[in-house]
């Protein structure tokens, strides 16, 4: 298990997905304003994750040291005791400040007329889906919007033991968030379901992830068989993301990567670790995944190493061919 020196918990708004619903919990401030933890999970343009946490006290966290921190995030949910673990940030810096997110113009206004504000920017971010919500931690040391459990100066028995149960959760939940316990069987393979129904769920998937990148302009090459589906270009910077589309009638992600779109996805990931002045002039290879295609529609989208860390690749198939050939 990788050794984390500072681990920090916040108490955040429940949300089904951190992007599209307005958060709900045991904050005053929940029942007549947008939470503006409602963004915590969606990716930046470039590609960094911008964090809120709620005030304590009427001021944000300010640790000793405002780098390389590991930030668990847990909420409650509604009807139910103990908090949730929703998901993790790596690698986050504090600003010490709430500033507006960088990408507060596409997001619109909160409740009352302000943008959407932040307070940490991390490298990584893991957003439990919300079928995979099973790690609970014990509420009763967490009613304060965040706590310090490593590496500030001011840890305890007992915040050392909540750090070691959430960096537990963490990797439970890494090599179980496809195929833990409560997750039910693959519902539909490929020899399980006629062609029509595969062409009706990758429309519909491909509709939604044109829908998530509406400011963009798209072009659809699934048909050219390049190893990825839409090709969006931002009108203002001219970044290109192609984006693998995977669909699913499931209530959680899951998928089937062929492997050209694999090796394609492994060639370009090398552009995400770029330096920002040559990352606008490459294009950067993204999964998106919709899982309930015929209800919701959730997007999720995933860089190269994050499909990898999140998902367990697992053969479906193996081609037999005579030895000596």
């Amino acid at each position: 298990m990788t050794e984390f020196k500072r681990i920090m918990v916040i108490n955040t708004g429940w949300s089904d997905d951190y992007s599209t619903r307005d958060p709900v919990g045991n904050f005053a401030n929940l029942d007549h304003a947008t939470g503006h933890e409602k963004f915590n999970f969606r990716r930046g343009r470039d590609g960094l994750y911008y964090g809120y946490v709620p005030p304590r006290r009427e001021s944000p966290p300010k640790p000793k040291e405002p780098s390389g921190w590991l930030v668990f995030a847990v909420s409650k949910r509604k009807n139910e005791a103990g908090m949730v673990l929703v998901g993790w940030y790596e690698n986050a810096r504090f600003l010490g400040e709430y500033r507006e997110r960088p990408d507060a113009d596409d997001l619109g206004p909160d409740s009352n007329g302000n943008p959407f504000y932040y307070t940490f920017v991390a490298d990584r971010a893991t957003m439990i889906p919300l079928p995979m919500r099973q790690w609970k931690v014990d509420g009763t040391y967490i009613g304060r919007p965040f706590n310090y459990l490593r590496g500030n100066g001011e840890g305890t028995p007992q915040t050392e033991a909540m750090a070691r149960q959430l960096l537990q959760f963490r990797e439970e939940c890494l090599k179980n968030i496809i195929t833990g316990a409560k997750k039910p069987e693959l519902d539909l393979t490929p020899s399980d379901m006629d062609s029509r129904r595969r062409r009706e769920i990758e429309l519909k998937a491909e509709d939604a992830v044109k829908l998530h990148f509406s400011d963009w302009n798209c072009e659809r090459v699934a048909d050219e068989k390049c190893g990825y589906d839409l090709k969006f270009t931002h009108p203002e910077s001219g970044q290109e993301l192609h984006v693998e589309v995977k669909g699913t009638a499931a209530d959680y992600p899951q998928f089937f990567i062929t492997h050209k779109e694999y090796r394609y996805a492994e060639e370009k990931s090398v552009n995400d670790n770029k330096s920002k002045q040559s990352k606008s002039s490459l294009p950067r290879w993204r999964l998106a995944v919709v899982h309930d295609v015929y209800g919701d529609s959730t997007v999720n989208i995933y860089t190269f190493d994050e499909m990898k860390n999140i998902f367990e690749i697992l053969p479906y198939a193996y081609r037999g061919m005579l030895r000596n050939a």
